[in-house]
């Protein structure tokens, strides 16, 4: 989380009149509900295949941040086997840009973010990547069409974008539009494992051992206390405190979960920020990517796992202008407290800082809501 109390520089904001952030920020609030999802898929791009194939699925999708960013659950039953996946959408309102970020549930890797955004009425993404061995273009286009439908489109290109390929349609049809606060089949499934894993006090310890299971403990709603250290890499020993509070809702039968984090400074600001936590099987380890609402953007995976009832998760990355590494640990106290650290280390991992501890103590259980979703911060 180490650019999560980053600001939005004012001089950037301060060009924009607050119509023109609202309508940027807001662009994908057609797209907030649930969906039948009409796929037809390209089976072999970039090889003059015209065979394609065709499939039905659902789309769950709920805003987060008053709409700034939104939080897409796909599921799709192809003719090559179920697919689970999770899109999460960021907004940047420096760059007046949205990062659109991809994981499947089979290898728990979120891809190369797509880029771009929304002119009259039709969003456009890219991004550069490499695929079957070859760099390529890739192309995303949003088009809300009405209330009731949406369409989206991804298409690879090989000539740097002077023509493209369209491998994969989506044809979206309404089902409802209070999907965001309801839960889907998965989510109650995954919130009545979660209750049945801790049915003793000391089920979270267990629990942090079964690798894909090791984040059980978290969900559900949290009262949070934090310890900041003012000035990390200057010698200071000051520190500074403030409440908040936390969402932990579980994702496919709990080999994901997605946070929602909200808290009040103590100079009075607002801070928000979320954690996408997913797990890879065929490494059996965690990765956690964070972002927050004044830059709309994913900090570097912190990867790790959970040992002996504790989570140690590492990165390598920039901070101030140099290369550190950020080491956050999680431990479980059982069903009701919960305790989070992040250190920081300048001389390659020999010595560590500490700079801020949560310290978690449960409001509400995730399985305790007939709906099987928490409520938002904005719902408390």
């Amino acid at each position: 989380m180490t650019s999560a109390a980053t600001a939005t520089p004012a001089t950037t904001v301060a060009q924009l009149s607050s119509r023109e952030l609202q309508e940027d920020r807001n662009d994908f609030d057609f797209l907030q509900g649930r969906w039948r999802v009409h796929n037809r898929r390209l089976l072999r791009p970039l090889t003059g295949s015209t065979e394609w194939i065709e499939f039905e699925g659902t789309s769950t999708v709920r805003p987060l941040w008053d709409g700034q960013s939104n939080f897409e659950e796909w599921e799709a039953d192809a003719p090559t086997g179920q697919i689970s996946a999770v899109s999460l959408h960021l907004y940047d309102p420096r760059a007046r840009q949205w990062s659109l970020h991809w994981a499947a549930r089979a290898d728990g890797r979120i891809g190369t973010p797509t880029v771009g955004r929304f002119v009259n009425g039709r969003g456009e993404f890219y991004d550069h990547e490499d695929y079957a061995g070859r760099a390529i273009f890739l192309r995303l286009i949003w088009e809300p069409r009405g209330a009731t439908a949406c369409r989206f489109e991804q298409a690879f290109s090989i000539d740097g974008g002077r023509t493209w390929e369209t491998n994969w349609i989506m044809e979206f049809t309404r089902i409802s539009t209070s999907g965001p606060s309801t839960a889907t089949p998965a989510a109650d499934a995954s919130a009545q494992a979660s209750a049945q894993r801790f049915s003793t006090a000391d089920a979270g310890l267990a629990a942090s051992d079964q690798g894909a299971h090791g984040f059980d403990f978290l969900h559900g709603q949290w009262h949070v206390h934090n310890r900041r250290l003012r000035a990390p890499f200057t010698g200071s020993t000051e520190w500074y405190e403030f409440e908040g509070s936390a969402v932990e809702r579980p994702l496919w039968d709990g080999e994901g979960n997605l946070e929602e984090y909200d808290a009040t400074l103590p100079d009075g600001s607002r801070l928000r920020g979320l954690a996408l936590r997913l797990y890879q099987p065929e490494a059996k380890r965690w990765t956690i990517h964070w972002s927050n609402s004044a830059n709309g953007t994913l900090d570097p995976a912190v990867t790790g796992a959970f040992q002996d009832g504790r989570g140690e998760f590492y990165s390598h990355e920039w901070y101030q202008g140099r290369m550190i590494f950020v080491r956050f640990h999680w431990t479980s106290f059982g069903q009701n407290a919960a305790r989070w650290e992040q250190a920081f280390s300048a001389d390659g991992g020999h010595t560590w800082e500490t700079n801020w501890i949560m310290e978690f103590t449960r409001t509400l259980h995730h399985a305790e809501q007939a709906t099987g979703f928490v409520p938002t911060a904005a719902d408390t």
